[in-house]
């Protein structure tokens, strides 16, 4: 994925600042890797029952270029929503030069068995 949709305008949207994921769970424990985060970028999730997206379940944030590698311990089965944020960059859209390497490396989410 993107972070802010991969920034195609001069305007991001508010819906445009997360990706959200679903994950069907078992239950049991799931590892969630965020890899390839640009290192001008601190990147993070939190993970979410599907019958309750104001109370999260697990939750990690890292410095700019750090993977975030963590396990969530779901109390039970179901769906469960993923959402990953871009928590802080350095860096302007504006100007000349080049865009800056969060808004043009796109990152990896994988969900698996810790």
């Amino acid at each position: 994925g993107y972070f802010h949709t991969g920034f195609t305008d001069a305007y991001i949207e508010d819906a445009e600042w997360d990706d959200w994921y679903a994950y069907e769970s078992d239950g049991r424990p799931f590892e969630l890797r965020i890899t390839n985060v640009p290192a001008d970028l601190s990147a993070g999730y939190e993970a979410y029952h599907e019958d309750d997206l104001s109370d999260d379940i697990g939750w990690e944030f890292e410095s700019d270029g750090v993977d975030v590698v963590e396990v969530v311990y779901p109390d039970r089965a179901g769906t469960h929503y993923i959402r990953v944020q871009a928590f802080a960059w350095s860096g302007d859209a504006y100007g000349t030069g080049a865009l800056p390497e969060h808004l043009t490396q796109p990152y990896t989410l994988t969900i698996g068995t810790p």
